[in-house]
């Protein structure tokens, strides 16, 4: 029963974590500086861009989210359900709370100013290219944290991945990420509409700026989704190498010394030439790619390939001596 309780509270307390840095993102990086990061929050982004409701993002992020939390009841897991509504619901009162933080709010990275005319008056607004690519940078580091937060306890931000998997539990065959990953496509794509449309004189100007918010937002997308695999999966990865050779004994022998890494040997036969051969399977971190190559090196007539493991599950400690 104790452990049950600590299970609930560290599982919550990272949900509450996840939930206040994905609010940061948002509302720190994407919300002040004409661009999106797909999915609702985007969205939201977008109509705070037109109307300028920032003080009412967090209601809007929730009466969006709503539909689909009871689409996630009505088919979805009960556990992924629940996840879900509180992290949503958490991240839409952050949004609702940030305005009203300190003197100006919460602090917001903002690279877009006002140009005025001479008598006061905005007639444009200027954004300073460089500082942008920073914002999405930042912002999509903090983004990829959250995730990897919600994802370690089987929860999820909400709205796409709540599409993407009940899509998914109806068609099998279809892929979750490629289903975030249309769906945000879609709305990064709008985004060039919307951040065309100069509020100040009410009119649209496209040309080659039209491309700066999709090309943030992609930056966004791709930093967030590099971050969260590299938290959920980078100190696990390594490389799985399969050697196919006559020296089978000798060659695991020098690994086992070398690299303090164990070896399987599994018999093989090489059908052009109808030849019984050894396949040697060995995974080794990144770090000692090289040290396996010099040892294939000492080994003529020895054939090998790599591949990228993401996961390791079980033992995989050197040996000592």
């Amino acid at each position: 029963m104790k452990s049950k309780i600590l299970k609930y509270i560290k599982e919550y307390s990272l949900l509450t974590l996840s939930a206040f840095l994905f609010a940061v993102s948002v509302y720190t990086f994407v919300f002040p500086n004409g661009f999106t990061n797909g999915g609702v929050s985007g969205t939201v982004a977008m109509i705070n861009y037109l109307i300028d409701t920032e003080k009412y993002a967090g209601y809007i992020n929730l009466a969006i989210n709503i539909p689909l939390i009871i689409l996630a009841f009505i088919g979805l897991s009960r556990e992924f359900a629940i996840k879900t509504t509180v992290n949503t619901v958490l991240v839409s009162a952050f949004l609702a709370i940030f305005p009203y933080i300190g003197k100006n709010g919460f602090f917001q990275y903002s690279v877009i100013e006002p140009i005025l005319n001479e008598s006061g008056e905005v007639i444009a607004m200027y954004a300073d290219g460089g500082r942008s690519i920073l914002a999405s940078l930042y912002g999509g580091v903090v983004c990829g944290i959250s995730l990897a937060l919600i994802l370690s306890i089987n929860g999820s931000s909400g709205g796409v991945d709540i599409i993407s998997k009940f899509i998914q539990k109806r068609n099998p065959a279809v892929s979750v990420q490629w289903g975030i990953f249309i769906i945000n496509c879609a709305i990064i794509g709008i985004s060039a509409f919307v951040y065309s449309y100069n509020v100040q004189t009410k009119t649209f100007n496209f040309g080659i700026e039209s491309l700066q918010p999709i090309m943030l937002a992609i930056i966004f997308q791709y930093v967030s989704a590099k971050v969260c695999d590299v938290i959920m999966h980078g100190v696990k990865t390594a490389l799985k190498f399969e050697v196919v050779t006559d020296h089978a004994e000798e060659i695991s022998q020098d690994i086992i010394s070398t690299l303090k890494h164990g070896v399987t040997v599994v018999p093989a036969t090489g059908m052009f030439e109808k030849k019984e051969k050894q396949l040697l399977i060995c995974i080794v971190k990144k770090n000692q790619i090289q040290e396996f190559k010099d040892v294939l090196k000492k080994y003529p007539n020895t054939f090998a390939y790599v591949a990228q493991v993401s996961e390791i599950i079980g033992e995989f400690n050197t040996r000592k001596k």
